[in-house]
């Protein structure tokens, strides 16, 4: 740095490579400093897209209050530590290439269950068989079903769109009883609606769930996944 007094007047700001500062009548002279550089890595963009989808989909299972108490209870951990305990495992198995396509929602897996996963118009409607054929159903406790779980939309139609929205979805509350085949309907109100069908790739996932009488989760079923007009168990 160079302190010298100018013959022209006061000389302050940026010229060139240099900046000028004054202080106390006298004019400093100092290089300016180099504006920061941060070169393209195709591999961090990849790992930073995945995080952030990652996290977007963890915060929706996790806004899910009955997939919330089912992490919270399989962890043994604080509902606070969960939120990152699901992103974790979402970034393991999330392929950000084609981000509806993830494995599991669930932290293992549930009791067998048969059924597919169908949309129709505004509903999606979930039909089940064989409920109640692999597990033992404790009728004292176990008071109420509700299907529960996410779905994942991306590759908007309209580029101005989210590239990936993510958001909770639950039926009705159903009274258990003993009969064999079920079917659920998750009403798509019409904001959700006009959002499912804007996008090219949809993935919706879902879990039958056991409810005791304060509506808390007992028992989860294995999950449903449809997908691209598929319905695949998980």
């Amino acid at each position: 740095m160079a302190v010298f007094k100018s013959a022209i007047g006061t000389i302050s700001g940026k010229i060139g490579g240099l900046v000028y500062r004054n202080r106390n009548g006298k004019t400093y002279v100092s290089k300016a400093p180099r504006a920061g550089t941060r070169s393209f890595d195709p591999e961090r963009q990849k790992r930073e897209n995945k995080f952030g989808m990652s996290i977007k989909i963890a915060s929706a299972i996790y806004g899910n209050t009955t997939l919330k108490q089912i992490w919270a209870n399989e962890s043994g951990k604080s509902k606070g530590a969960v939120h990152n305990i699901i992103m974790k495992e979402i970034y393991s198995q999330l392929d950000e290439s084609n981000p509806t396509d993830i494995g599991c929602i669930l932290p293992n897996f549930g009791f067998e269950l048969g059924g597919q996963i169908k949309f129709r118009e505004k509903e999606l409607f979930i039909e089940t068989t064989d409920f109640g054929s692999s597990i033992q159903i404790d009728f004292a406790k176990e008071k109420m079903l509700q299907a529960t779980g996410i779905i994942i939309m991306a590759d908007p139609g309209n580029h101005n769109d989210t590239p990936l929205t993510v958001y909770p979805i639950n039926s009705g509350i159903m009274q258990v009883n003993e009969c064999k085949a079920l079917t659920f309907s998750i009403q798509m109100y019409a904001t959700n609606l006009v959002s499912y069908l804007s996008y090219q790739k949809q993935g919706v996932y879902l879990s039958l769930v056991t409810l005791d009488s304060e509506g808390n989760a007992v028992h989860y079923s294995e999950g449903i996944k449809g997908l691209d007009d598929r319905t695949i168990k998980i």
